[in-house]
This record gives C-alpha cells, structure tokens and sequence, in this order.
C-alpha cells in the first residue's frame, strides 16, 4: 500500500504512529500510522484480522473521493457538487461513477507490465529500489513500535 501511495502522492516525508494497543508475538502486527508525502497524507487504520478481511482505501481531494474498497474489486469516485440545499456549499453526489476494472484479472496485468518492460516500454511495475525505499519506511515504523 505504502509503495501505491508514493506512486499517487509522491515521496515519503515523515511518519507518526498513532498508535500499537495490540500485541502479538510480543509486538503489534496491526499499528495505526499516519504517513505525509509530498501532495498529500496517508493514514494506515488496522482492523481485527482475525475478525475479517478490510482493505479499503479513501483518497479525498478538493475535487472528490476516490474509493478502492475490497483490495480493488471496487473503485469509485464520487466528485464534488453544490449543495442542494444550502447556497454556497458543496457535497459529494449521491451516485458515485464506478470503474469497471476488471480486478480478477490481476495476474494478466501484471504479465502485460512485465512484458511492456521487458520491451522497454512504459509500464507500471515497482522495481527493486521502490521495494528498498518502502522497506525502509516500514523498518522506521516498526523501530517505534
């Protein structure tokens, strides 16, 4: 998710760690994190895995929201319009405009960028230093922990 993140928002900044309640092993797997990058800011919430499973991602913008929910079975974005109610504010719309993404195909898209790169034509792909970059957030984060 961190290495997503980067690719949207740019650069890693800082981090805080709001809090690691839950321990495990003698450390806690699920911590919530709060992430700044260059144009915009993270916030890590855990859930109880033991409980389900909740991937979900909001990004809001001053032009809306953009929901990625289920891992990314479900993408959304519900943009900004005048309130109907009251003059001078504005909402979000009620229906959001869902994208069709085609997420049970993951492993064909993942094959189309590797083969894209392996062309040498621009691909999405995260590479060997992106992984280093995001390992070394993670290694500052779990120092707190």
């Amino acid at each position: 998710m961190i290495d997503l993140v980067s690719y949207w928002l740019g650069e890693y900044i800082s981090h805080n760690v709001l809090s690691f309640e839950r321990s495990w092993n003698g450390t806690d797997p699920e911590p919530d994190v709060f992430i700044q990058f260059e144009r915009g800011n993270l916030v890590l919430m855990s859930a109880w895995e033991e409980f389900y499973t909740h991937l979900t991602v909001e990004v809001i913008s001053p032009s809306g929201r953009l929901y990625y929910s289920n891992g990314g079975e479900n993408i959304a974005f519900s943009q900004v319009t005048k309130d109907s109610l009251f003059d001078g504010y504005d909402v979000l719309v009620d229906e959001p405009e869902v994208f069709k993404n085609y997420f049970l195909k993951y492993q064909y898209h993942v094959y189309e960028q590797l083969s894209a790169a392996l062309k040498k034509q621009e691909s999405y792909l995260s590479d060997g230093f992106d992984g280093l970059r995001t390992l070394g957030i993670l290694e500052k984060i779990c120092g707190e922990l």
